[in-house]
């Protein structure tokens, strides 16, 4: 028997159905949390270092490749983001998701203090700190028109 031979048969029991079915969903409309911005705390941290008067070459060369390779160490690294320019290097380390992020930063700071002596004398004091992604844009959109 399909299921119209069996509708046709039983019409109560097929209206019963589609009722219940009916009422869960609204049950659970009312019931869905919806919220403006979701809770998507991936964890990350940046490291940023100055070199005053430092050409973004020499930054690029002399420290973000340095403290690239002291990352090497660190486990749980998914991907570094690197900019260097003009006396300034920044790199973002994004983890894979799921760690606490507290203990990878000192993670970082052991990793950064240990290849300290390979970076110029005259740099600043390396900074690291962990860095929340809940606050950042979802998506950007663009429109352009001929007005």
């Amino acid at each position: 028997m399909n299921i119209v031979q069996f509708s046709i048969k039983r019409p109560v029991v097929t209206m019963m159905i589609i009722i219940s079915m009916v009422i869960l969903g609204i049950l659970t409309l009312v019931n869905l949390k919806t919220q403006l911005m979701p809770n998507y705390n991936m964890p990350m941290a940046a490291i940023r270092v100055s070199w005053k008067g430092a050409s973004p070459d020499d930054m690029e060369k002399l420290v973000t490749k340095e403290v690239e390779k002291g990352l090497t160490s660190v486990e749980g690294i998914k991907r570094i983001t690197t900019k260097s320019t003009m006396g300034k290097s920044a790199l973002t380390v994004e983890f894979e998701y799921g760690v606490i992020i507290d203990n990878k930063v000192n993670d970082l700071v052991t990793a950064v203090s240990r290849i300290r002596n390979n970076l110029p004398d005259d740099i600043d004091e390396p900074v690291i700190r962990k860095t929340s992604s809940s606050g950042d844009r979802v998506m950007l959109i663009g429109l352009r028109g001929e007005d």
